[in-house]
């Protein structure tokens, strides 16, 4: 329970950091599919460098070598 609300609020503060950093109004209908737009990329950056991170640390070799 406490991981869901964890990711909930860092979706929630990633939001609001595009709405501040652009300026954006949301209830202006552009607006919005910029921050859709603007969102969807972050999203997908987010997953993009999570899978490059995984990668690593499975590639990486944790026991010794004897």
């Amino acid at each position: 329970m406490k991981i869901l609300i964890f990711f909930i609020f860092f979706l929630c503060i990633g939001a609001f950091f595009i709405i501040s950093n652009e300026n954006l109004r949301i209830n202006n209908g552009d607006n919005l599919g910029t921050f859709s737009k603007l969102y969807s990329e972050w999203i997908s950056n987010i997953v993009d460098n999570g899978g490059n991170a995984f990668g690593y640390v499975f590639e990486m070799k944790w026991l010794p070598e004897s």
